[in-house]
């Protein structure tokens, strides 16, 4: 796979996977590859997302939460999206724009979903967390340099 020159993150409501992962890639290779993240719709930033973040160091400050339909997707040479739904919407804006566009689809389990004691909802966020950078990781070998 050749390596993106920016990248779009797109998740349902960008409050949890495309923060964090748009905050990796800012943060860890340090300006090589523009990147964004938008959702479907917007939500405020998952407090959980946000503690894991800090966890390790990682800064989702600032932040703006916005929708896929907000976003100019011209200048993404990559769409990475974690859900189906948010792949197929990514597809229709790119083609509308009249591009061919490069999505990759990322399922991870949502943390949001788990039931449980805050200690179980925070193992839920730390896992999504570290199986977000171990495929940023193994997607851009060439370029992680820390994290």
């Amino acid at each position: 796979m050749s390596t993106p020159v920016s990248i779009l993150f797109v998740c349902d409501d960008n409050s949890i996977f495309s923060p964090l992962a748009a905050a990796m890639v800012r943060q860890n290779l340090e300006g090589k590859i523009k990147t964004d993240s938008c959702g479907l719709i917007t939500d405020e930033l998952n407090p959980f997302a946000f503690g894991i973040a800090e966890e390790v160091g990682l800064s989702l400050i600032p932040y703006f939460p916005k929708t896929l339909t907000q976003v100019d997707v011209r200048p993404y040479s990559l769409c990475v999206a974690f859900s189906a739904q948010a792949a197929a919407q990514a597809r229709a804006q790119y083609l509308d724009a009249g591009l061919n566009p490069v999505i990759e689809f990322w399922p991870l389990p949502n943390p949001s979903a788990v039931q449980g004691s805050r200690k179980e909802v925070l193992a839920a966020f730390r896992a999504c967390r570290d199986a977000l950078k171990q495929r940023i990781q193994a997607r851009f070998p060439d370029l992680w340099p820390k994290y």
